[in-house]
């Protein structure tokens, strides 16, 4: 079924489609779609296309590279003699080592979600980019109860919620965690669900719940239960995947249908979206 923002065009210059690869020289008519600037061939059209999963930490590895190949050539051009060494002996930045850090906590809650929901009907992206910003979607789960939205964090220390205090406190929550105040991350999350529930707004039939989760990998939770934060509950990744396993009124077709949608509008970090340059309608 073609969706309503596709059109179909004639190429005036050589292409290829997003679905299948095959080239679509100059003339060839073409459906393109205006929210991700893909083209499909006239064969591929309203057909479901193969979901991506994503690979989790994708995005924040290649910053991580990124970062390591910058510094290292800035170290062995201000030093050539001696870059070498100060590359293999100088410890690299912190700011530098998170991106890695981080990559590493979405693969190991990617991997411990795969491990639990197995045996469930739930769907797995990762790594998803969010269009017109350089942010990106960590974990996005479709089960039976919803879809959740997760943000991983490697954080070490102790987890809890807080309430803002005073005279005239609003009883207001507040993430700490180490002691910092760390209540942005809980915004953050909101905002990536407000995101998924706005590309979900056109899918057809009955509306599916969004569930922000944020989930940190290391850290200590000071209580049995753990905290909910301006109703954003703040988990361990066996206690997500517990409460992502559920029970449901959602069938395992609707569940195919809402990833593919969803895969469809947040392209997985990494994917190489066709040239659209040159395209007449």
């Amino acid at each position: 079924m073609v969706t309503p923002d596709e059109r179909k065009l004639t190429l005036r210059k050589p292409d290829a489609c997003g679905r299948c690869a095959v080239a679509l020289p100059v003339g060839s008519l073409a459906w393109y779609r205006k929210a991700d600037k893909s083209v499909a061939c006239q064969s591929c059209a309203g057909k479901p296309e193969p979901i991506t999963p994503g690979a989790p930490g994708a995005s924040a590895l290649a910053e991580y590279e990124k970062r390591r190949r910058n510094r290292e050539r800035r170290t062995r051009a201000a030093h050539p003699h001696l870059g070498g060494l100060i590359v293999a002996f100088r410890e690299p930045p912190a700011s530098e080592e998170a991106w890695r850090i981080g990559a590493e906590g979405e693969q190991q809650l990617a991997a411990e979600l795969t491990r639990r929901l197995v045996s469930t009907t739930a769907a797995l992206l990762h790594d998803r980019r969010i269009p017109g910003s350089r942010a990106n979607i960590d974990h996005i789960v479709i089960a039976a109860t919803g879809v959740y939205v997760i943000d991983a964090k490697r954080y070490s220390g102790r987890i809890e919620r807080r309430v803002d205090g005073g005279l005239f406190h609003s009883g207001r929550g507040r993430l700490f965690v180490n002691g910092r105040d760390k209540t942005k991350l809980v915004e953050g999350i909101r905002k990536q669900a407000d995101i998924i529930e706005d590309v979900l707004a056109d899918l057809p039939g009955e509306p599916v719940p969004v569930h922000p989760i944020l989930c940190f990998i290391d850290g200590h939770f000071p209580q049995m239960r753990p905290p909910v934060v301006n109703g954003v509950p703040v988990l361990w990744p066996k206690s997500a995947s517990r409460r992502i396993a559920r029970d449901g009124p959602i069938a395992a077709s609707r569940i195919a249908d809402v990833s593919a949608h969803i895969a469809a509008r947040l392209p997985a970090c990494g994917v190489v979206q066709p040239n659209t340059r040159g395209r007449a309608a």
